[in-house]
């Protein structure tokens, strides 16, 4: 946020405050990725196979790091960020009731 953002923040009344909010929420949205985009528009069904497919590979990138046949360490990473993402989004759709939660046993 600019110190010129955070000025006028300072200097608004709550009502101002609250239109702020709104437009910086805006303007968050607008920095979302091309992958986190992806994520969020897809289907539960569509979440919980890409989040096992991306366990396998991780599973297998981390087994060939082990035995030093990995070529591209960076792949490790990439896989965890993206496994995180497709797990905060059914997170995400847990929370506001439009997937079942899991039960604990």
């Amino acid at each position: 946020m600019s110190q010129k953002m955070v000025k006028k923040v300072v200097k608004a009344s709550a009502d101002e405050r609250t239109a702020l909010a709104s437009s910086l929420q805006a303007e968050i949205g607008k920095v979302r990725t091309q992958k986190a985009k992806k994520v969020i528009n897809l289907s539960a069904t569509e979440l919980a196979s890409k989040s096992a497919s991306i366990e396998a590979e991780l599973f297998k990138a981390r087994m060939k790091n082990s035995v030093g046949q990995l070529a591209n360490i960076a792949s490790v990473w990439g896989l965890r960020k993206e496994l995180a993402r497709v797990k905060t989004q059914i997170s995400r759709m847990e929370k506001s009731g439009l997937l079942k939660q899991k039960t604990g046993a």
